[in-house]
């Protein structure tokens, strides 16, 4: 849909006193989780303002402008902090943007001369606001009234962070103890967004103690500071100006750089079907190179059904047509009799069984509040219903563990993906737990933990000590390992993002260094604008629907190819990736991001493959007499 255009101004609230504004100015629409009904622009223009407003100080606020927004097809109700579109086919919402000046910490910029700028502002509490696309001109007028109240610094690490240094107006107390003073309208700001007005309060309480710190300790050295930017005037986007940071810590092991890698697009239907024999089977060789293929760009979706059932071990992949009917016979005789077990409970036996009528509640209150807004279980959907039954059927399988929050996130998708069938929801969404179970226990799920922190070690010091010095635990990635960064992504993200980690490609953890890569992606802001605990936890949940997909995972890919270049790495790191530690011998070859992607039609049977992990793959193929092209 092409992006909405604005043809008048919304008007301010009154006591407001408009400094300036700016018509033209688009905001770009964040990824909605479960896609909508509705077709959503890309982008929708409004009007950008500078408010003084009335005892509540001064803001930059964006707001959609009404005549672009009118539509035959649906109806635009604005609310405080963004404005809804309705159809019949669905709704989506279009975010306002109201920031406090003097609550910028950071802004990030990219586009390039004579282009909108795209430009993130972030605040003192962490949160990321949504992007605006300004054009250039207004760019510039807006940085040039910034400048007059912050002092901008553009970061020395990365040319797209432009810094707030400082506030420019007379400080009133000397006292690193006093407390910082709240306007008249905390109170207000309190009551109407208790939780963002929360998070800012603390990251004040921080930087007042961390200013403290500042006085209080004696001075190590005296920095060279920056030499101040001109009044009104911002540096060239390419011209780096800031204090000179110290140099990092020298990394413990020297790593070659990292290598281009190439993306495809999904494995498709003919592709598929070509890697079948006369009898339904999939040969070992033809079942490696479809996990390639996937890792490199995921399923067709029209297939993705088919091909989750050998991913997540329903099927076997050489098994023949006729045993997979067999199977699948016995998986549903199978799962009818759990089912049975469980509703045949009675009132008195449930009485005295106090273990599952908790699994019970907590399942029925997870499922009605989990992933509620897409199609498949908004309303009362009879999914709902289903989905209940599915898990209430996994306790029944799994007697240890039962039921654990975090697992109603993990069958959505699956739910979806299987088209509500019953019975291959459930089998596959087994499968996905033998990939994940182990985070569901505590001590687990902290290893992974600290496994990303000894990759964070190797890989950047220099950010592993600063998330040493504020969440060492890094908790702040809890969500991402518990549901798979199920709720980082729209639900087309992670399906293609599961499939991917579920081949095992390029090696084993390899979601590990995937939210590593997300991190090392956020360092500069983090790190420059001197994150603490709460901060950083904001901000990363902040990333949700914003990270870039196919950035990561070359980002992720190229890591690991760097590492593999090393000319030794740690036991520690090898053992993360699953390759033979130095007490142990491996002749094996290394997945290579120059490998050509084959056709399947073109594999050849004869192929020399030593092991079915993929890196370990033997790619050198043998000359052969015969054409064993799968038909």
């Amino acid at each position: 849909m092409p992006p909405l255009r604005p043809t008048e101004i919304m008007l301010s609230p009154e006591n407001n006193d408009i400094i300036k504004s700016w018509a033209d100015v688009s905001i770009i629409i964040p990824k909605h989780p479960h896609g909508s009904g509705a077709a959503v622009p890309e982008k929708v223009f409004g009007v950008l303002q500078i408010v003084s407003k009335d005892r509540f100080g001064t803001y930059l606020e964006w707001t959609p402008s009404m005549e672009s927004l009118l539509s035959e097809d649906g109806t635009y109700k604005a609310q405080s902090s963004c404005t809804v579109f309705t159809s019949k086919d669905g709704s989506y919402r279009i975010p306002h943007i109201s920031i406090d000046i003097d609550d910028i910490k950071c802004f990030k910029i990219s586009g390039g001369e004579c282009n909108p700028q795209k430009v993130v502002f972030i605040t003192n509490d962490g949160t990321s606001h949504p992007t605006l696309e300004i054009p250039e001109e207004i760019y510039n007028a807006l940085v040039a009234f910034l400048q007059t109240r912050l002092l901008l610094e553009r970061s020395a690490k990365d040319a797209n962070l432009c810094l707030v240094r400082d506030r420019r107006r007379a400080r009133k107390r000397n006292d690193p103890y006093e407390m910082p003073e709240q306007s008249p309208h905390f109170l207000q700001r309190f009551a109407r967004s208790p939780v963002t007005t929360a998070f800012l309060g603390l990251s004040k309480v921080h930087n007042l103690l961390m200013n403290a710190v500042d006085v209080l300790a004696p001075p190590l050295a005296e920095p060279e500071m920056a030499r101040p930017y001109p009044e009104y005037q911002m540096p060239p986007l390419g011209v780096l100006q800031s204090r000179e940071d110290q140099d990092f810590e020298k990394p413990p092991l020297e790593l070659p750089p990292r290598p281009p890698v190439a993306r495809r697009g999904p494995l498709t239907a003919q592709e598929w079907n070509h890697c079948f024999d006369k009898d339904g089977r999939i040969s070992d060789e033809n079942a490696l190179r479809v996990k390639e293929i996937i890792f490199r760009g995921g399923v067709d979706p029209s297939i993705r059904k088919d091909v989750w059932k050998y991913l997540l071990g329903y099927y076997e992949w050489n098994a023949s047509l006729e045993e997979r009917q067999e199977r699948r016979q016995g998986l549903m005789d199978d799962y009818y009799r759990m089912k049975n077990q469980w509703s045949t409970i009675s009132a008195e036996q449930e009485r005295r069984f106090s273990v599952w009528r908790e699994r019970k509640d907590l399942i029925e209150k997870d499922v009605h509040r989990t992933d509620r807004t897409h199609p498949f279980f908004e309303g009362k959907s009879a999914a709902l219903k289903v989905m209940n039954e599915l898990l209430l059927t996994y306790c029944m399988l799994n007697f240890d563990l039962g039921y654990v929050q975090g697992m109603s996130d993990l069958l959505t998708p699956v739910y979806v993906v299987m088209d509500g069938d019953e019975v291959d929801t459930f089998w596959t969404f087994n499968g996905l737990l033998e990939h994940v179970t182990h985070n569901f226990e505590m001590s687990k799920l902290m290893y992974e933990l600290e496994e990303m922190a000894t990759i964070m070690k190797y890989l950047d010091p220099s950010l592993k000590a600063y998330m040493d010095s504020n969440d060492p635990k890094m908790y702040f990635c809890f969500r991402w390992l518990l549901v798979q960064f199920k709720r980082e992504f729209s639900f087309d993200d992670v399906m293609r993002l599961w499939e991917i980690f579920w081949t095992g490609f390029p090696c084993k953890n390899f979601h590990l260094l995937f939210g590593y890569a997300i991190l090392e992606v956020e360092k500069n802001t983090i790190v420059e604008n001197k994150f603490s605990s709460t901060e950083i936890l904001r901000h990363i949940n902040d990333l949700s629907m914003n990270i870039d997909l196919e950035r990561t995972l070359k980002l992720a890919e190229s890591i690991y190819h760097q590492l593999m270049g090393a000319e030794e790495l740690p036991t520690s790191i090898r053992k993360i990736i699953g390759l033979a530690t130095a007490s142990e011998t491996s002749n094996t070859q290394d997945y290579s991001p120059e490998t050509p992607l084959l056709p399947l039609s073109k594999v050849s049977s004869s192929s020399n493959i030593r092991d079915r992990s993929p890196q370990i793959c033997d790619r050198k193929r043998q000359p052969s007499g015969t054409d064993n092209s799968i038909m």
